[in-house]
């Protein structure tokens, strides 16, 4: 990335710390101008319609390129930034903090014919209605791609609002009209019989011959879809056949192997530019991470393939590190900016970080790093690292023995990390979005139990003590989950769904692990803020935010359109993670109505399910589990006995859909009454829907009975 562009990401934080406006590269000779942004409250509102201005909105994201590049180069220009001062209301807002003025306003854009993206750029009329909209903007006119600059929109907007701002408003408040007419009319019910099935059959019918995947076009790009893949786990291990494992398997394949996996210090990227999954723009997602984690052990349980617990490794030792989380207090990272010169290698670089000069000619070899880079455009010479060719062929043609080459590879990445790590790191958001990393806590704790790692789960639970502590509310007068957590401290209470859902199922998952009651606690706590905030009690389904309590943002401009949310990105809606945080709660404590509120939200989607598609894997995955029972492994004996040890781990190797593993020890009479458990001898007792309990003695029998347990009745 450019010196510039790092500055700007740099100074995004400014902006939150309460700077209104982006320096400049350089500092600048004399008096600048600069735009002069607000909030988006009722202040900036206020405003426009006290000036009859229109409202010229910003949606950045902070880890994009874009967004630094428009806030520098065209911002940054004194023209723009008096036109948009002297014309406009300018209103700035960070996508990740405000996920829902986001998702309304790319509605709105989409349906004037524009694109979806960030930055989004749009037009309002003082009263929030959509004029006009579109993504990135230079500042002059594109005459190749025959796109206006944003000095001319911000002119024709300007004139047009001037001379015929009565006209406009009317338009945009049909637009308006228009967006909230309800869609297809269904009736609430489950799905169409066979509905699951044909979902597993279109996404093997989508699925790229080259490197898996799901993309809008041949040439990419293609975006991890890790809800797409947990489903098409599920339906395999029901038994859906080796088709429906493939779907998962060569995605995970083409993308382990591609650049959108970072090679060298694990983790995903955002999306690849290319069919193949080499060529990554290069922000790194929390969001992204914390779903992609459970698919990689979930695989590794399903088949037995070692690379993927490889991968879930290498994924959870970049978040070990003190750059993507807060070691002393808890907390995941909120993203990591893209930056092409960190993460990209010349033949030089290798060589300098690697001495031994076979061990280099490898990594060269397996990475294909040479003095003609995957970049043209921006790097030329730079190289994406990526796996071209396999270890045991890269040691055929140097002549190395294959054990030692595998070696050799694993010294080349531990060094070309510490290089790395010397270098100017990219713009880290340090902010702590909660749903994401309740997302978060959920996968360490399955990690933790898949690899044995205490310090996995210690960290997880830290982390979830903090966003209990300080992001939640109780109490008639809370506001309930706030959204983030700033660097300082400082707590931002959007009232979003998504934050309860996510946290209710980490505290299910806490609550798992350890049998403290206050986990458990806490998911009920949440279950009881989405119903009271956030339910349509007609049929079922939660909304996004919470418009009318105390403490919530003002429903201004399209924030007053009521909205359900059923789409992953790539975070599991919250609708479907309310549901199964419902299934599971009935599942633990035998109570039917969470399991009724449930099954009530997932049938408020029912006969869309089919249509929705990979839009929404979410919603079917947890359909699955709600039709054919969620899967119970409830291990019984003394923590310290070794046979209990031992069926523990056995346990943890396997895979079956939305497994739920509970533990109870000789003083657990409730938990054991519950499961109808009448010996506190060691054992796993299995249950799943309607069938008899399945009791495990021997662990070497588990894996045939824990899939035994997912098939179909």
């Amino acid at each position: 990335m450019k010196r510039a562009a790092l500055a700007l990401l740099a100074a995004c934080v400014l902006a939150r710390a309460g700077v209104s406006a982006l320096p400049a590269a350089e500092p600048p000779e004399g008096p600048r101008i600069q735009v002069a942004w607000r909030a988006w409250d009722q202040t900036a509102f206020a405003e426009a319609q006290r000036l009859n201005r229109p409202v010229f909105l910003w949606i950045y994201a902070p880890w994009s390129s874009a967004s630094a590049a428009m806030a520098l180069d065209v911002f940054g220009d004194e023209k723009a930034a008096a036109l948009l001062n002297e014309r406009f209301v300018p209103v700035r807002v960070d996508l990740d903090r405000r996920p829902d003025i986001d998702r309304r306003h790319q509605q709105a854009v989409q349906a004037l014919g524009g694109t979806a993206g960030w930055p989004l750029t749009a037009i309002l009329s003082p009263e929030g209605h959509v004029i006009y909209g579109g993504t990135f903007f230079t500042l002059e006119d594109d005459f190749i791609s025959k796109r206006p600059g944003l000095r001319t929109v911000l002119n024709r907007a300007a004139e047009g609002w001037r001379t015929n701002a009565a006209a406009l408003s009317k338009e945009a408040r049909a637009l308006e009209e228009e967006l909230r007419k309800p869609g297809r009319k269904s009736v609430p019910g489950p799905p169409p019989e066979g509905a699951l099935d044909a979902i597993g059959k279109n996404m093997q019918e989508a699925l790229d011959p080259l490197g898996g995947g799901f993309g809008p076009g041949v040439e990419g790009p293609k975006y991890p879809t890790p809800l797409a893949l947990e489903l098409a786990l599920a339906l395999y291990a029901r038994g859906g056949g080796k088709q429906a494992l493939a779907v998962a398997t060569q995605t995970l394949d083409g993308m382990l192997a591609g650049g959108i996996f970072d090679q060298i210090g694990g983790g995903f990227h955002r999306f690849a530019r290319d069919r193949r999954w080499r060529i990554p723009r290069f922000e790194k997602l929390l969001a992204v991470d914390a779903e992609m984690l459970p698919v990689l052990i979930h695989a590794w349980q399903a088949t037995g393939n070692e690379s993927y617990a490889q991968a879930a490794q290498a994924t959870l030792a970049g978040y070990d590190a003190p750059l993507l989380s807060d070691r002393a207090r808890g907390g995941f990272y909120a993203s990591v900016a893209s930056d092409e010169a960190y993460y990209t290698w010349t033949v030089k670089e290798l060589e300098a970080a690697v001495a031994d000069d076979r061990t280099a000619a490898l990594a060269a070899r397996v990475f294909e790093i040479g003095e003609r880079g995957d970049l043209p455009e921006s790097a030329p010479y730079r190289n994406v690292i990526f796996k071209a060719l396999g270890v045991k062929e890269a040691a055929q043609e140097l002549k190395i023995d294959y054990a030692e080459a595998l070696k050799r590879l694993l010294d080349a990445q531990t060094l070309m990390l510490e290089a790395r790590n010397k270098r100017p790191a990219p713009f880290v958001d340090n902010a702590i979005l909660v749903d994401a990393n309740a997302r978060m806590v959920s996968a360490y704790l399955l990690a933790a139990e898949a690899f044995g790692r205490g310090d996995l789960r210690a960290f997880a639970l830290k982390t979830l003590d903090r966003l209990l502590a300080e992001a939640v509310e109780s109490g008639v007068k809370g506001r309930g989950a706030a959204h983030v957590i700033d660097p300082g401290g400082a707590v931002e209470w959007t009232c979003l769904a998504a934050d309860d859902a996510a946290l209710a199922l980490a505290g299910e998952d806490a609550y798992a692990a350890t049998g403290a009651a206050k986990w458990l606690d806490a998911a009920k706590a949440c279950l009881a803020r989405l119903e009271e905030r956030f339910l349509d009690k007609e049929d079922g389904a939660y909304f996004d935010r919470a418009a009318d309590l105390p403490g919530a943002p003002e429903a201004l401009g399209r924030l007053g359109d009521s909205y359900k949310p059923y789409q992953d990105a790539p975070t599991p809606s919250a609708n479907a993670m309310a549901a199964l945080a419902n299934l599971r709660m009935t599942a633990i404590t035998g109570d039917p109505a969470y399991a009724a509120r449930g099954r009530k939200t997932l049938d408020a989607f029912g006969p869309l399910l089919e249509m929705l598609g990979g839009l929404a894997s979410s919603l079917p995955l947890v359909t699955e589990a709600s039709q054919r029972g969620l899967v119970v492994l409830v291990i019984v004996g003394e923590p310290g006995d070794p046979r209990v040890k031992e069926l523990r781990a056995e346990a943890a190797r396997y895979y079956a859909p939305h497994k739920l593993t509970l533990y109870a020890g000789p003083e657990d009479k409730a938990l054991l009454e519950r499961f109808g458990i009448t010996t506190a001898e060691p054992a796993v007792h299995i249950l799943s829907g309607k069938r008899p309990a399945i009791t495990v003695t021997d662990a070497s029998k588990l894996k045939d009975a824990v899939a035994a347990a997912a098939k179909k009745e």
